[in-house]
């Protein structure tokens, strides 16, 4: 059984490993390198993860038999009262368990501690996590494409799930 762990600050440092671990995994056949490099240092360097944490964004990780295998960071958007997930991510060898799901259920307690109707997420259109996210009742609002530095754009989806009442 998975374990869904509330990170602390002192926590950023094993997301910020994991994030070097998973990302590459991940985005081999999205990113090119130099761009999954790009983004790594962009947000999961120390400071940018401590600066997220100061701005409110929370995190978890997930642990299975005392390894950390993945995690999610979330935030309430102030315009909108949505929750933005920010983060989602777990190690390609532990997919296909449910514990996305659990990460995803984490992220709905504190949409509802926030009384926050929805949450946000952003996904490369080219991912296949997409069919996971619509198992779960999220929806496409619309796509964007995002200059984020470097020469490089996140070409995404904006997927919403509207939480029940």
């Amino acid at each position: 059984m998975a374990n869904i762990i509330h990170a602390e600050k002192k926590d950023l440092q094993e997301i910020h490993r994991l994030a070097h671990i998973i990302w590459p995994l991940v985005y081999d056949y999205m990113l090119s390198n130099d761009q999954i490099d790009f983004m790594l240092e962009k947000m999961y360097a120390l400071p940018a993860l401590e600066k997220q944490w100061d701005e409110g964004h929370r995190f978890y990780i997930l642990e299975h038999d005392h390894q950390l295998l993945g995690y999610a960071s979330c935030s309430v958007q102030t315009e909108t009262n949505r929750t933005i997930l920010h983060k989602l991510y777990i190690h390609p060898s532990a997919q296909g368990n449910g514990w996305g799901r659990l990460l995803v259920h984490a992220v709905q307690e504190f949409a509802a501690q926030h009384h926050s109707p929805e949450i946000e997420l952003n996904v490369n259109r080219h991912n296949k996590s997409i069919g996971f996210y619509e198992s779960l009742g999220f929806k496409i609002e619309t796509s964007v494409d995002v200059a984020i530095g470097g020469g490089f754009f996140m070409n995404d989806y904006i997927m919403v799930l509207t939480l029940p009442v």
